[in-house]
């Protein structure tokens, strides 16, 4: 077994520390260094976690053409650590309203070159672009590298994380990043949830591993290609009742042999059981899956994801609303499942003639 510390970044400030057992811990960065930089949208923050021997990572790829400066042990601790990293970020994304996320490429791009170390007419006085390379770095300052375990103590440079009601985070105004001059807050639902991940067989949790990265997906891609993030969600949303119906055997219509329920149905049992049931929420979750047939059959998409569009402001509202509710469903829907499975209340409910 072993730990691992790395950086990663939120859009909002994070200001205190988050622990989860001895399985992984995020905290803000703090450095000197970046007290000189004035102009930064990206707040890093350290993360450790563990890895354990059934984790290792060896990848199929041979870069021994490089030569001394191949190392394969470096190379494979690479390869592990960012694969279980992913995970993890995937995992708290799933719980967060906030985005955490890193830099998966160095690729680069051209730029104005105007650095905190450049004054306003400095900067005025800039004639050409340059070309700049993701990468975090800070003299002296070492991350991506093996640890002794989760640091120590923690709480004595940082608060703990302040815990929100699950229904007032999710229901009532959720920060999507919206404002990021509030703190980063995490529902109080959060340990029943991991507790319920961890918990999982291995074979499951390659399933639900699928359907947390597809919920991930969905809140990186909500603003700039909105119909692939919801397109997204279905996808978490279809694997996880996949998954759970893989042993549920149909009944067929004697006459015609087809299947006795619709796909469509066993989707709106699904989200009742999982999500929330009513009246009203059984009509929402059959029209959400004709909205989801819509987009892949018909090619609908989000007119707001255009940079400009002809949509008025309650249009506008509208699709907004929308993707936010299918992205709130999605998670709602991967919590509840782990939670009750750590409860032993994950009973099987499935749909029947």
């Amino acid at each position: 077994m072993k730990y691992y510390k790395s950086v990663i970044f939120t859009k909002t400030k994070l200001e205190s520390f988050f622990r989860y057992t001895d399985e992984f811990q995020i905290f803000p960065l703090q450095h000197d260094a970046l007290e000189n930089v004035k102009r930064y949208k990206h707040y890093p923050v350290i993360i450790e976690f563990k890895i354990e021997e059934k984790e290792w990572v060896t990848p199929k790829s041979d870069f021994s053409f490089a030569g001394d400066l191949y190392n394969k042990d470096a190379h494979e601790l690479l390869a592990t650590a960012m694969t279980k990293l992913d995970k993890i970020i995937n995992l708290i994304n799933l719980f967060s309203t906030h985005l955490f996320f890193r830099y998966e490429d160095t690729d680069g791009f051209w730029t104005i070159p105007a650095t905190s170390e450049k004054s306003d007419e400095q900067i005025r006085l800039i004639e050409h672009s340059d070309f700049l390379y993701k990468f975090f770095f800070i003299k002296n300052f070492t991350y991506q590298c093996l640890i002794d375990g989760l640091t120590e103590n923690i709480e004595s440079n940082f608060n703990q994380m302040e815990y929100v009601d699950h229904n007032i985070y999710y229901s009532q105004d959720p920060n999507y990043d919206y404002n990021t001059l509030t703190p980063i807050k995490f529902p109080d639902f959060i340990f029943y949830g991991l507790n319920g991940y961890f918990a999982l067989s291995e074979i499951e949790k390659k399933v639900i591993d699928t359907t947390i990265k597809y919920a991930s997906i969905c809140m990186k891609n909500l603003e700039r290609e909105t119909t692939i993030g919801i397109l997204s969600a279905f996808t978490s949303i279809e694997s996880l009742m996949n998954h759970y119906y893989k042993d549920f055997k149909p009944e067929n219509c004697k006459e015609c042999g087809q299947s006795r329920y619709a796909i469509s149905r066993r989707y709106t049992e699904f989200l009742l059981n999982f999500v929330g049931e009513s009246d009203e929420l059984k009509k929402e979750y059959k029209r959400l899956y004709s909205f989801r047939s819509k987009i892949v059959h018909t090619g609908f998409s989000f007119i707001t994801e255009n940079l400009w569009h002809e949509l008025d402001e309650e249009q506008s509202d509208e699709e907004v609303i929308k993707k936010l509710q299918i992205m709130m469903i999605n998670k709602k829907l991967i919590i509840n499942y782990l939670a009750l499975t750590v409860l032993g209340k994950r009973d099987k409910h499935h749909v029947q003639e």
